[in-house]
């Protein structure tokens, strides 16, 4: 599948929010943009429209506002020798799969195309959805196994299954459904051979929040290197409020010291998994949660001592027992965070695992 994402826009396409805005929705649809395009509205032609049925692209999401939504429309009832119909507010092509809201789905020979009329930090929705990949996770350091076993397992019942490491111990699987495809076979099959490790939600942090709320539990955390990335996976979530007790950054020593109780040997070793074991269950203590994660380490350019930068410490914790963990990271600063962030949440899935995958 092959994803392209065209701007057919004046000044929307230069908002960096925006755009995170349009990312984050296709990511709901299980979509992610191979390539972007700008069309400028002011010399766009129908060639390009054109040029469009012969692509390799599967699906095209065409993000436009007032004006270029009837431009786009035009163009392909020209190209389709189609009528355009009134609805709502908009002229729309007659011949189309769904409209709703000033999104038109739209079939171009064998490609879904998408087109959303935009305005400011409005954004319909995709109409994608009948049409998308499945997703899921699965819990495994044993990538080559793991694939071996999902392409083999696959082949029965009609599915195309693509596997990658997203990162160590969690391994992505998306699954393409062909026309006679048996896709729910499949799945049985999967659950059967990896109990308690599969996770069956496109966002791993969705899964623990909502297992969390099942379970009537709470959760805090206590970041360092990591800044508020972590805290920030789940409070951008629907709900997180009902497991979320706290959380804090403590950047300094002296923060680590005063808020989360660390002794002077943490605070003479911050980069360890000693530090990481007290910041967790400092942040047990000044919160009452059920969980506490922590994150230290050293993600800038330099190393400091004998600690490399990429070198990371993180722990989860409960009021029994507490598990930590080293990293090591190479990237730049903010993807490390996001990888750090991942790890963590691999982290607290293996320490509890009669909570995540029992029902």
């Amino acid at each position: 599948m092959k994803h392209l994402l065209v701007y057919f826009t004046k000044t929307l396409h230069l908002n960096p929010l925006f755009k995170e805005l349009v990312e984050e929705k296709l990511k709901e649809y299980r979509l992610y943009v191979d390539e972007y395009i700008v069309l400028d509205v002011n010399t766009a032609n129908l060639d390009f429209f054109i040029n469009l049925q012969d692509s390799k692209y599967t699906h095209i999401s065409i993000i436009t506002e007032e004006s270029s939504f009837c431009i786009v429309n035009k163009f392909l009832a020209t190209m389709n020798e189609s009528e355009l119909i009134q609805s709502d507010d908009d002229f729309i092509l007659k011949d189309n799969l769904k409209y709703q809201n000033s999104s038109l789905l739209i079939k171009l020979n064998d490609k879904f195309v998408n087109i959303l009329k935009a305005k400011d930090y409005f954004l319909p929705e995709f109409l994608y959805e009948d049409t998308m990949m499945n997703v899921f996770y699965i819990l495994d350091d044993d990538f080559d196994g793991v694939n071996v076993i999902l392409n083999t397992q696959a082949k029965p019942y009609g599915v195309k299954v693509y596997v990658f490491n997203l990162f160590n111990g969690l391994i992505c699987v998306n699954i393409f459904k062909e026309k006679f495809s048996h896709l729910d076979g499949f799945m049985q099959s999967v659950r059967a051979l990896f109990d308690k490790k599969i996770i069956e939600e496109i966002n791993v942090f969705s899964f623990i929040l909502n297992k969390l709320k099942e379970k009537n539990k709470t959760i805090t955390f206590a970041e360092s290197c990591t800044a508020g990335a972590l805290v920030n996976e789940f409070s951008k979530l629907d709900g997180c409020s009902n497991i979320l007790m706290a959380s804090v950054v403590t950047y300094s020593v002296n923060s680590k010291k005063q808020w989360l109780k660390i002794d002077d040997y943490c605070a003479n070793n911050v980069y360890s998994n000693e530090c990481a074991i007290a910041m967790a269950k400092g942040a047990l203590a000044l919160t009452k949660a059920d969980y506490a994660i922590s994150t230290t380490g050293l993600l800038g350019k330099d190393d400091f001592n004998e600690i490399k930068s990429g070198d990371v410490f993180i722990c989860v914790a409960n009021n029994e027992k507490n598990i930590s963990k080293k990293l090591k990271l190479n990237s730049s600063r903010a993807l490390m965070q996001k990888e750090c962030a991942l790890a963590c949440a691999v982290l607290l899935l293996d320490f509890d695992k009669e909570l995540f995958f029992n029902e």
